[in-house]
């Protein structure tokens, strides 16, 4: 028997030149992998609540999340309520 810890992470966000999408890079860096709570804060002030599956990590321990949007992210949060056990909160926000 063995003891999965978890560590989801913002690794970076991208905007894309067009100005039309931005790209969230996500990453599971231990063995436990579990749904992504997401928050998305805009530079206008806003935030906006996402929910990815747990099958997102059936393509491996990387994963991009494309957000269609013309607004600009000013900030991004994996489990901003702490409801998942993470052995590094350090990592769960971007900027940094």
């Amino acid at each position: 028997f063995e003891a999965a810890r978890r560590d989801q992470a913002v690794a970076s966000v991208t905007r894309w030149a067009g100005g039309d999408r931005a790209d969230v890079y996500l990453s599971s860096r231990r063995a436990m992998v579990m749904p992504v709570a997401l928050e998305l804060r805009w530079a206008d002030g806003k935030t906006e609540r996402r929910a990815l599956p747990i099958e997102m990590w059936n393509l491996g321990p990387r994963f991009v999340y494309r957000v269609a949007t013309p607004k600009t992210l000013a900030g991004v949060t994996v489990d901003p309520d702490r409801d998942y056990p993470d052995v590094d909160r350090a990592n769960n926000a971007w900027p940094r």
